[in-house]
């Protein structure tokens, strides 16, 4: 990014487009269900409902570790009627998307200014 951005400083560059039409939603898939995303959704879990207990309650659920943890779909949520595995999962990656383009942004005005 710093060197495609460093190339550019030679043109008329009047800024940057980080995403058009950017979304944590593509063909219908929902949730991400990547082992580094998986692990790091639930560590925020963990913070933010205490336990494992807190978080069964919530989701009525009867997980027994946070590796067992795993986000429903919207579909599978409407069906269990219980949209919070869901709804959480949406927040935590609305803040993986944010942080993204908070370091994109970052390293492209390291890199140049404007």
């Amino acid at each position: 990014m710093r060197a495609w951005a460093v190339g550019f400083r030679k043109t008329a560059c009047i800024g940057y487009n980080l995403g058009d039409e950017s979304n944590l939603s593509i063909l219908g898939v929902d949730v991400c269900t990547a082992p580094p995303t998986l692990k790091a959704f639930r560590e925020w879990l963990a913070k933010q409902y205490g336990t494992l207990e807190a978080l069964n309650a919530e989701y009525g659920s009867a997980f027994k570790s946070w590796n067992e943890v795993f986000p429903l779909t919207r579909q599978e949520a409407a069906a269990k009627g219980n949209h919070a595995s869901w709804i959480d999962h949406k927040v935590f990656m609305a803040m993986v998307m944010g942080d993204y383009i908070g370091h994109t942004q970052s390293a492209l005005r390291q890199s140049d200014p404007l």
